[in-house]
């Protein structure tokens, strides 16, 4: 998972796993980490968020181009 993930130390990683764990969002099983439901549904409302994020900063940026025409 570390390597994955970039340059972040194991002291770090193991505590932002049970950050995630203690929040509900990843668990642990026979076959390693998992995302819960609940941390699914973060991961789709973050990316919602995204999406839309750069939908918005591309028509800020449409109307930075046209008050410059002015």
């Amino acid at each position: 998972m570390q390597d994955s993930i970039g340059s972040i130390t194991p002291n770090t990683l193991n505590t932002r796993i049970k950050e995630l764990r203690a929040a509900g969002l990843l668990g642990h099983g026979n076959e390693g980490y998992t995302v819960t439901t609940l941390g699914a549904d973060l991961l789709k409302r973050l990316n919602d968020l995204q999406a839309f994020a750069g939908k918005w900063a591309l028509s800020q940026t449409k109307v930075t181009a046209v008050a410059k025409k002015k």
